[in-house]
């Protein structure tokens, strides 16, 4: 009597491994230190909202995706450190508009 295993072929060969669904932040905070100082990346203003009303955490302590984005337009380290450091101590927001001043920008001209 010979088992009906030892005749078995896989029909479809080896599975191949699936990748992970890619992480969404929203409706999520991740926590981390910068400088010594804790900070929270939300995707959006809804997120820093509710980060806010539920922990009560400063606003200052909060930075949206988009938030990073117009802080890596700064030129510089330097620069980005007092947009942050004002941010914090301020509890405020980063703006679009904000980096459109010629300061901000490596192209300045001098009149």
């Amino acid at each position: 009597m010979t088992s009906k295993w030892l005749n078995w072929v896989p029909s479809n060969g080896p599975a191949k491994p699936t990748e992970p669904p890619a992480f969404e932040l929203a409706s999520h905070a991740v926590e981390f230190e910068r400088s010594g100082e804790r900070c929270f990346l939300v995707a959006d203003e809804a997120d820093a909202k509710r980060l806010i009303e539920l922990d009560g955490i400063p606003r200052g302590e909060i930075w949206t995706a988009a938030e990073v984005d117009l802080i890596t337009a700064a030129p510089d380290q330097e620069a980005r450190d007092e947009i942050a450091q004002c941010k914090r101590m301020f509890n405020g927001t980063l703006r679009p508009d904000f980096f459109n001043k010629p300061h901000f920008r490596r192209e300045t001209k001098r009149r």
